[in-house]
């Protein structure tokens, strides 16, 4: 009987490791494939969720932290219907289109889907609900 204890605790103990590897799988994935700061031209943020319905132009000078604000993150494979925070509208060098569509998860991972379209975006969980709002309101200040 011990040795079916051991067995059964293993078990356990290897299924909550299962389960807590797929809730930071976005950890391990990988960068996404979000454009590098240096490739926009121009962002617009429609804030959904924040401020309902404010469309903010951002400045250049904060390209980056709002990009890196989706950070660290990789693709997730288990979306889920989360409530719509906003939308950042990227311009490119070359002059094509970037769209990140971004989610409140109301977790510690945030969440979003990007691609050049809406048919070709990809879901990924990164950054923090706090952070990608925190940049996206300075953006907003003079």
């Amino acid at each position: 009987m011990p040795k079916r204890k051991h067995l059964i605790t293993a078990l356990i103990l290897l299924v909550l490791a299962g389960v807590a590897a797929m809730r930071l799988r976005f950890l391990f994935v990988g960068d996404c494939d979000l454009p590098d700061a240096s490739q926009v031209v121009a962002m617009k943020a429609t804030a959904g969720g924040m401020l309902p319905g404010e469309v903010i132009d951002v400045p250049p000078s904060h390209f980056a932290s709002i990009l890196a604000a989706l950070r660290p993150c990789g693709r997730d494979s288990d979306a889920h219907m989360w409530a719509a925070l906003g939308d950042l509208d990227l311009t490119l060098k070359g002059g094509s289109h970037f769209r990140i569509s971004l989610y409140e998860t109301m977790g510690k991972e945030g969440a979003f889907s990007a691609g050049p379209t809406f048919e070709s975006r990809v879901y990924h969980r990164g950054g923090t609900d706090k952070g990608i709002k925190d940049a996206i309101l300075a953006a907003r200040s003079p």
